[in-house]
Parts: C-alpha cells; sequence; structure tokens
C-alpha cells in the first residue's frame, strides 16, 4: 500500500471509531431511559401518593420519552457518519486510482 491509500485508511478507521463511540453512548442513553428511569418510577410510586406523585410521573414520563428520542438521533448519527465515511473512502480510493493511472508524457 502507498502513503495516499494508508493515509485513506487511517481516516476511515478513525471515522469507524468515532461511528462505535456513538453508538455505544446511544446504548448508554437508552439504557438510562428504560432501566434507571423505571426504577425511580417504581420507588416515585411506592413512597409518593397524590397529584403532586402523578405529576412528577407524567413529566418523568415526557422526560423518558425526550431521552428515547436523543438515543436515537445519536444513533442516526452514527449511522450517517459511517455512509458518509464509507463513500468519502471510495471516492478518495478512486481518485488515487485514477490520478496514479494517467500518463502526463
Amino acid at each position: 500500500m502507498s502513503l495516499v491509500t494508508n493515509l485513506i485508511e487511517m481516516q476511515y478507521q478513525n471515522a469507524m471509531q468515532c461511528v462505535e463511540d456513538l453508538e455505544k453512548v446511544a446504548g448508554a442513553v437508552r439504557s438510562v431511559s428504560t432501566s434507571d428511569l423505571d426504577d425511580m418510577f417504581e420507588e416515585i410510586s411506592k413512597s409518593w401518593k397524590g397529584e403532586p406523585a402523578a405529576t412528577c410521573l407524567g413529566k418523568m414520563v415526557n422526560l423518558q420519552g425526550d431521552i428515547i428520542a436523543e438515543a436515537r438521533r445519536i444513533a442516526s448519527t452514527a449511522e450517517a457518519v459511517k455512509t458518509i465515511a464509507e463513500n468519502i473512502r471510495k471516492a478518495e480510493i478512486e481518485a488515487y486510482r485514477i490520478a496514479t493511472g494517467r500518463d502526463y508524457s
């Protein structure tokens, strides 16, 4: 492999590491929205009664929906970065192939 193709591959691998990191973050955010908030719902339901408790739980349900939506957006961003990185990699390799295949004599 040439220096150029090595650089292309390094940049691609860096982007793929970012994709992996984003996917981990999305998973962690999704986990918080399910297990952690579900535990909170349970604790509040057990220890707090009345209209204020119902209001609080309603707000928590809305918050849980917002967190789940954010996890989806993060996962969508990871997928977009992956697609872009793959397209750039293909384009750069093709551009290098064309440039090195030309005869300038």
